[in-house]
């Protein structure tokens, strides 16, 4: 006599949009924005290399000197670069870390 077999039932799975990883954040919020000691606000690494181009350098080195390295503390904690960051430690100039970051940014097009 022939044996019954149950129907196999799947489960689907719901669709999920993919969450954006954090190398992918193009614009952040206020809340995570760059705050130079002039008062000028910074919401992605386009904004910040454009700033760099025209940044005084008391404000630079303010934010990049020996014992401080604001620019690349941003970008390695908010836009999860790393290897960006480790760049524009070695930047001593505002020009010099403008162009670490356009240079990353035609690479990433």
């Amino acid at each position: 006599m022939p044996t019954k077999t149950k129907p196999m039932v799947v489960a689907k799975k719901a669709a999920t949009k993919p969450k954006p990883k954090a190398t992918d954040i193009v614009s952040v919020s206020a809340e995570l924005a760059f705050w130079t000691i002039d008062g000028v606000v910074y919401h992605s690494l386009s904004e910040l290399a454009d700033g760099l181009a025209v940044m005084e350098g008391r404000v630079y080195r303010y934010h990049a000197d020996k014992d401080h390295q604001d620019f690349a503390a941003w970008v390695s904690s908010v836009f999860m670069k790393k290897p960006l960051a480790a760049l524009l430690k070695k930047a001593t100039t505002a020009k010099a870390a403008e162009k670490v970051i356009r240079t990353h940014l035609k690479a990433t097009k």
